[in-house]
């Protein structure tokens, strides 16, 4: 997925009046930075091919969100030595809706180690797994499903933290130009993937939409 908007850097005012309710801007900036880790997390996933997922939990209920990033920290640990080497990854907390602690969602790449494994590596329970399709439109279809336990993650760690995490040293390339028009932008980027993009979004037609103009173009 490509991404048109301002240089990095820049500023963005923001256009909320000021005698807005301030429970209102609170609501808006926690939307806006949910928006902001789901975009992370699904460039994340396309640009490893992320596309399988496993979900590890506790036989005995865990409440600590700390210990359980700690806990799967030590589990991607294990995985690395297990494997050779360093792979990427991205996980989310959940609270388990039957009320049995905390749970992890980890993205990995559709590569072969075992359930037995997997479960002998973890160490604290139980493990499952599923698999999207291949390719971008997989990875997008993980990244969704991990989106949706993000937006629900507010509060999970305490104030200044999140409840997720990816792999470091795995980033997408980021690439930066200078265009006049939208026209000039679309050319470069669709002569970059040597094709069109198989569908447009524009901040032109969301309602209420308060960024700067950004477009996002999706290649298959």
């Amino acid at each position: 997925m490509t991404y048109f908007g301002p240089a990095s850097g820049s500023l963005v005012v923001d256009d909320v009046p000021e005698d807005e309710d301030p429970e209102a801007r609170r609501e808006e900036n926690r939307k806006r930075s949910a928006r902001r880790r789901m975009a992370k997390v699904r460039r994340y996933c396309v640009a490893n091919d992320i596309t399988k997922l496993w979900t590890l939990t506790y036989g005995v209920a865990q409440w600590d969100a700390t210990e359980v990033m700690n806990d799967v920290n030590g589990f991607m640990r294990r995985l690395r030595d297990h494997l050779g080497e360093v792979v990427p990854y991205v996980y989310v907390l959940e609270l388990h809706p039957g009320g049995h602690g905390i749970h992890v969602h980890i993205g990995l790449q559709d590569r072969w180690i075992s359930h037995a494994q997997v479960r002998r590596l973890w160490g604290h329970g139980h493990v499952h797994y599923s698999k999207s399709r291949s390719g971008p439109k997989g990875a997008r279809m993980l990244a969704r499903y991990l989106s949706k336990y993000m937006v629900k993650d507010l509060g999970l760690v305490g104030a200044g933290r999140h409840a997720y995490e990816v792999a470091q040293g795995f980033a997408p390339v980021v690439r930066q130009i200078r265009v006049t028009t939208f026209r000039e932008a679309l050319d470069y980027v669709c002569a970059l993937h040597g094709k069109t993009p198989e569908r447009v979004w524009s901040s032109d037609d969301t309602e209420g939409w308060r960024g700067p103009p950004t477009y996002a173009l999706v290649f298959d």
